[in-house]
């Protein structure tokens, strides 16, 4: 082949890499919302929402529970042991009223909407 045609499959590829990068971070991405704006439509989408820090509780088996509140609207939240040593966090380090973003997924666990928080960042 000549280097002028492997120039131009290399060029292709490159462009076509870079696309694909973009496409794919744009689809993986999550959406900021309000808490009292989830709902069962967003059941299984990953989301950002911000508010205070509320009703914590740490179970024996150490998984981590908690809401976060916005105005008068507030939304469960648990982190498992696992997750809370991989996020290196300590719940007795958050105090109740910190401001908080959270960045999860939204379940439901025995009926009630939940979110499962990968990021979680004190204000």
């Amino acid at each position: 082949m000549k280097d002028s045609t492997l120039y131009k499959i290399s060029l292709a590829l490159s462009v076509l890499g870079v696309l694909g990068l973009f496409l794919f971070v744009s689809l993986s991405g999550h959406e900021k919302v309000e808490v009292g704006q989830i709902d069962q439509e967003y059941i299984g989408r990953r989301v950002e929402v911000e508010g205070m820090l509320g009703g914590k509780y740490t179970s024996e088996g150490g998984h981590f529970f908690f809401h976060v509140k916005n105005g008068e609207e507030k939304l469960d939240a648990v982190l498992f042991k696992n997750e809370l040593e991989a996020m290196g966090m300590d719940p007795e380090d958050v105090e109740e009223g910190t401001e908080v973003t959270l960045v999860g997924d939204i379940e439901t666990y025995e009926g009630n909407i939940q979110i499962r928080p990968v990021e979680l960042t004190l204000k």
